[in-house]
């Protein structure tokens, strides 16, 4: 069986495979810039009650990073649930309507 492809926000065509490669390369970066941001910049965890450095502590993007980051990864995995979602109807429907074999000369 040929891989199901599905467009992605009706744009970019992909496959289930590149689509988790996809979401692997997303996290790996996500948990990059939160270690940039712990060890590096020395951003406080949000339960820890120590302030963000004083060059960092006026800007709104230092205080809610790690808010951020957790709510960005909540909207990639209901995402990932509804594209992972499409992909099983697509490869229902493909089962359900198999492809001629390719005829040869």
């Amino acid at each position: 069986m040929k891989p199901v492809v599905v467009k992605l926000y009706g744009l970019f065509p992909t496959t289930k495979r590149r689509y988790v490669w996809t979401m692997i390369f997303t996290l790996l970066i996500v948990a990059a810039s939160v270690c940039w941001a712990r060890f590096f910049l020395k951003l406080p965890l949000p339960w820890e009650d120590e302030q963000p450095p004083r060059k960092l502590a006026d800007l709104w993007l230092a205080r809610n990073f790690y808010w951020l980051v957790l709510g960005g990864l909540l909207l990639g995995l209901l995402d990932g649930i509804f594209v992972f979602c499409r992909f099983a109807r697509a490869e229902a429907r493909q089962r359900m309507n198999p492809s001629p074999p390719p005829s040869t000369p």
